[in-house]
């Protein structure tokens, strides 16, 4: 998972980090920073253990060793002090990495640490064009912020801390971030797929750690948070998640705005050997001890030429029905997270991803569209003729007059719910002469009541009006605000008002 948010503070970083570059197991605090092996990083010197005054000086003061690295000196560029990419791995995985022995845990790490390198890549190259090189500093948590537990859920996760300076390769300069950051969250979900798919492959490929899909994610085989075995043991440590899942957000986004409007202060880290023996114990509670870690682990993945011919074949074909699932037309970036996540435990690192990527968007299967809102779009060929089709038998109907509405059942309707003059016009608009009429407007400007309206004089001239939505949500919503009522499709046959989805129409 990958989350984004500009830093507020960046002395919590390195005041969570031990200072020293060995990690000390039984001392209070998280690993120490290490800067990411950028172009960016390169040109200024950094590498290695990431010290608290360089960091503190860059995120700042935009200045390293007492020199100012940027040439204007504007306000908004003073308050950029870095962007926070949050890389979380699953549930699952950080149960593992707590049950695991020394090997196997500094073998996730190292998963987890190269799986963040290929999607901070893949935003230098894609987000940033790769003319520009980001300047990270990365430091890895091993526990959420507090939840409905005693102590803190276990959460193998990474800030990679973008500094407010990118590297420009053509200038050789440090050049502000801040002009640039609204590309790093257009790329957020596509990221933040390439990195569960990197890290996905490397647990089967180095490790055996059978792996199954979950939705958009992957959890190892066995475990998830509606069935199985550990089902109780992966909701007793995502206290957190259900603490925003009460809130009932609508989708991922607000989900995030109310895990920033409802965290709590991060207390004081304990020692990760006192952290490890508490969740092992709760961990044993629930039936899943240490000693059965090689119960878990299988063999790692090994595949044929055929074989990996095959789970390519599959990734790019689920992938090529997903971005046109929803719209006619995609991006390059919604294609790579799209099959990003449909390469997620078949064993493709990031680098197939983007092979793929190339590969389809050159293939005679897709169109491309040319610039449109600054991005290039595509399109598969199928589809756009099928739209062709669809538009070319439209502009038929347009001419047809039919369903003609008395102007006495049109001032009914407008007297009864006391339409605006605007609402007034579209309701003369659509209830005119034609086959196809179309109402778009902003939120707000009252769409569905003048559709309501609309319904009443359909109604009164005896026409049968039925009611259409994507999902049965907006079904039960436009049937509330329309008064069309919702009903059995066997009722169609009658002569009541019916509301419906989109599929359940087509499909009777």
């Amino acid at each position: 998972m990958l989350a984004i948010a500009k830093v507020s503070h960046p002395r919590y970083y390195v005041k969570s980090a031990q200072e020293q570059d060995n990690f000390d197991f039984t001392k209070v605090g998280e690993p120490s920073g290490q800067w990411l092996d950028t172009e960016g990083a390169t040109f200024l010197g950094l590498s290695n253990t990431v010290k608290r005054y360089d960091f503190l000086s860059l995120t700042q003061e935009h200045a390293l060793h007492g020199r100012k690295l940027l040439e204007t000196d504007r306000e908004k560029e003073k308050k950029a002090r870095g962007w926070d990419l949050t890389f979380s791995a699953p549930k699952s995985i950080s149960l593992l990495w707590v049950i695991a022995n020394d090997e196997v845990r500094q073998q996730i790490e190292q998963a987890h640490y190269k799986a963040v390198a290929h999607a901070i890549d893949y935003l230098e190259k894609e987000a940033l064009k790769g003319e520009k090189s980001l300047v990270i500093a990365s430091f890895q948590q091993g526990c959420s912020r507090e939840g409905a537990n005693p102590i803190p859920d276990p959460l193998l996760h990474t800030h990679a801390v973008a500094i407010p300076l990118v590297y420009d390769k053509q200038k050789r300069r440090m050049v502000s971030l801040i002009y640039s950051a609204g590309q790093l969250y257009c790329h957020k979900m596509a990221s933040g797929a390439l990195y569960r798919a990197e890290l996905a492959a490397v647990l089967q490929r180095i490790i055996g750690v059978p792996l199954e899909r979950e939705k958009s994610w992957f959890e190892v085989k066995g475990f998830s948070r509606e069935q199985g075995k550990h089902q109780a043991l992966m909701n007793y440590f995502s206290s957190r998640r259900a603490q925003i899942e009460a809130h009932q957000p609508a989708d991922a986004i607000e989900a995030q705005k109310v895990a920033y409007q409802t965290r709590g202060k991060k207390g004081e880290t304990l020692p990760r050997s006192q952290l490890f023996a508490e969740w092992q114990e709760v961990c044993r509670e629930h039936d899943l001890h240490p000693e059965h870690l090689h119960k878990l682990l299988k063999a790692p993945l090994e595949r044929s030429v055929i074989g990996q011919k095959w789970q390519e074949w599959r990734t790019r074909r689920e992938a090529a029905q997903a971005v046109v699932r929803h719209q006619s037309h995609f991006t390059r970036r919604e294609l790579v997270r799209a099959l990003a996540v449909a390469a997620q435990a078949r064993g493709l690192h990031s680098t197939d991803i983007i092979r793929l990527t190339d590969k389809y968007l050159a293939s005679r299967h897709v169109i491309n569209l040319g610039q449109i809102e600054k991005d290039v779009r595509y399109a598969n060929k199928r589809m756009y003729k099928l739209e062709k089709q669809l538009l070319g038998q439209v502009k038929k109907i347009m001419t047809r007059q039919s369903f003609r509405v008395a102007f006495r059942h049109i001032r009914s309707a407008v007297l009864e719910h006391g339409l605006t003059p605007e609402q007034v016009k579209a309701l003369h608009e659509v209830t005119a002469r034609g086959q196809i009429k179309a109402l778009s407007g902003i939120s707000g400007t009252g769409k569905t009541h003048t559709l309501g309206a609309a319904r009443q004089a359909w109604k009164n001239q005896g026409y049968t009006v039925i009611g259409v939505s994507l999902s049965g949500r907006q079904t039960q919503r436009l049937a509330e605000q329309t008064t069309v009522q919702p009903s059995l499709m066997s009722e169609l046959v009658g002569t009541k008002d019916q509301n419906i989805t989109i599929s359940r129409l087509l499909w009777e």
